[in-house]
């Protein structure tokens, strides 16, 4: 069992836990919200003042571990999505940084990265990697101002990542399969976090600030968000159609939010509530006279107490920092960590070694042959001896340049035998009005057979059935085979009440028109 404190490391609050990590199980003893101070000071002088006050707020709050874990906002990192060639996983870290450096306008210097890899698709020679990168001069401050504070900073992880834990160990207590497409949504007042978990990988994660006047207005904000965000996701996910969505929070704090989603989502949508899980208990020390929380159960001269709804902490911002105290204890997950990023295994080199004793068997025969020459055997032993170190030199610098070599190698040859279905997608958008009369999910592309170069499957949502017969008509004037399909009323969407499904054969003669900018149809 190991003590820690949890954070999330927002902009304008900083949200943490206090408590014990084992082996499935995660007891907290303190729960706290501060408000980040603002210094009139240079940076240097600022960052030490801010720890000085973390230091003084942790001491005030009667917290004494030193280790931490710290979430980062998913708004504070970039995440891209990149294909690379199907390898073993130890070889994946060299494959993923040389197509970061072709993908990422930015220097990798400048940057801290790490990655996912989502699951391996069964026939395909590519395989998906979430890429996740944070400023250097940013995790230079974050150190700053943890060091001042005197703690030590254990990992620097990513808050949507961080909560796919909680939510993974969730439906695995709930007995839901893993193989479902699973959604989730943390608001933490306008800030909104909607990501997409399959197999116990996260597959999208994606964020944004809402603007509406009331919680109302918010909560429908936010589901437009998450709809447009399945979209896309779908676009590149064929076959991924959500099971079931999570709101991270108390039932009182997110019912809003949670009976919008109900309404406009073809799924179960359920809450959870970070404080008040199976694997969690929150305790105190009845000694202490600190304030305490929730949790099942307590060991010996520990008080439990129940958070009733009535409490005004906000419980959403303690997802991604629980979910770093359970991955702390043993992770069921995939996780990022900044501080520690995958990296390529090396496997031991025992050239050396056979070197060295095929140069000792040299060695040996020379001076059994030649007993009564030393000063000729010692002349050998340096050549020899030159010779090994010669080839250390050669072992070094071949070695330095192998894994770029190979790994470009690698890259060149996916890329020459796989098919541009990424050309095809953008002229197929080309004929789209636009996501304010139709909008496709779930594309599924079949390679050629036959006559056909190829087959489109699409499930699509209208505003009317002429939009989607206008859709048709445009899509045959571009050499598409339409196959025409009944346009019921069915949907729950009240904004996109019309359900279809768009299926188009690709003829071989018709070319890949070159991408241009979608114009809006005329209302």
């Amino acid at each position: 069992m190991a003590d820690f404190i949890a954070l999330d490391w927002e902009k304008r609050t900083l949200n943490g836990l206090e408590a014990t990590a084992s082996k499935g199980r995660v007891r907290v003893r303190n729960c706290f919200e501060l408000t980040w101070p603002t210094f009139d000071a240079d940076d240097a002088t600022n960052n030490r003042q801010t720890g000085e006050w973390l230091k003084g707020e942790l001491a005030r709050l009667g917290i004494t571990a030193r280790k931490v874990l710290v979430s980062l906002p998913r708004e504070e990192v970039v995440v891209r999505q990149i294909d690379v060639p199907d390898v073993p996983d130890e070889e994946l870290p060299d494959l993923v940084r040389l197509q970061a450096e072709t993908k990422i306008s930015a220097s990798l210097d400048s940057l801290v990265l790490d990655f996912l890899p989502l699951p391996r698709v069964e026939g395909d020679a590519s395989r998906a990697v979430l890429i996740f990168t944070f400023d250097r001069e940013k995790l230079d401050v974050l150190n700053e101002v943890v060091e001042a504070a005197g703690l030590e900073l254990e990992q620097l992880g990513v808050s949507s990542v961080a909560t796919a834990e909680l939510v993974a160990r969730t439906e695995r207590d709930r007995n839901l399969a893993p193989d479902d497409t699973t959604l989730t949504v943390a608001r933490d007042g306008k800030r909104i976090e909607i990501s997409l978990m399959r197999s116990r990988h996260l597959l999208f994660t994606h964020s944004t600030q809402l603007t509406g006047s009331d919680d109302q207005q918010d909560s429908r904000l936010a589901s437009a968000e998450i709809r447009r965000a399945l979209g896309a996701h779908s676009q590149s996910n064929a076959g991924s159609a959500v099971a079931r969505a999570w709101v991270v929070g108390s039932e009182h704090e997110q019912q809003t939010l949670r009976q919008t989603m109900a309404d406009h989502l073809d799924c179960d949508v359920s809450t959870i509530d970070p404080l008040a899980g199976q694997d969690v208990s929150i305790v105190s020390d009845v000694s202490s006279g600190q304030d305490v929380s929730v949790g099942p159960e307590a060991k010996p001269g520990e008080d439990v107490f129940m958070l009733d709804e009535s409490d005004a902490l906000s419980h959403t911002p303690f997802g991604a920092p629980l979910g770093l105290l359970m991955a702390a204890g043993q992770p069921m997950i995939e996780a990022v960590d900044f501080l520690n990023p995958r990296k390529a295994i090396v496997r031991p080199d025992r050239r050396k070694q056979k070197i060295g004793l095929i140069a000792a068997s040299v060695v040996l025969a020379i001076a059994t042959a030649w007993g009564g020459t030393q000063w000729w055997v010692s002349s050998l032993r340096g050549e020899i001896d030159e010779a090994n170190a010669d080839l250390a030199d050669v072992d070094r610098m071949i070695k330095s340049g192998r894994s770029t070599v190979e790994a470009a190698d690698v890259i060149n040859e996916w890329q020459t035998h796989s098919d541009d279905w990424l050309a095809r997608m953008t002229h197929l958008n080309e004929a789209l009005p636009g996501t304010d009369r139709i909008y496709l999910q779930n594309y599924r592309f079949t390679p050629r057979a036959g006559n056909s170069s190829g087959h489109v499957h699409a499930d699509g949502f209208a505003r009317s059935d002429d939009d989607v017969f206008a859709l048709y008509q445009r899509l045959s004037e571009r050499g598409y085979r339409v196959q025409p399909q009944s346009v019921p009323r069915t949907s729950k969407d009240s904004d996109y009440p019309y359900r279809f499904q768009l299926e188009l054969d690709l003829t071989i003669a018709k070319t890949v028109a070159t991408p241009t900018k979608n114009k809006r149809p005329e209302k």
